[in-house]
């Protein structure tokens, strides 16, 4: 997130603010969750 790289672990939770340009790439098997608050309506 804003050009700054983090490693995170097993159980992590992170916050991303609106409009914050960010990406991510699995290093290995994962599940991610996305959450939007509110609801997006393009993902209706």
């Amino acid at each position: 997130m804003n050009g700054k790289t983090r490693i995170v672990q097993p159980g992590t939770t992170i916050v991303i603010s609106s409009n914050v340009i960010h990406s991510g790439k699995a290093l290995t098997d994962t599940k991610i969750i996305d959450v939007f608050y509110p609801v997006r309506d393009d993902y209706k």
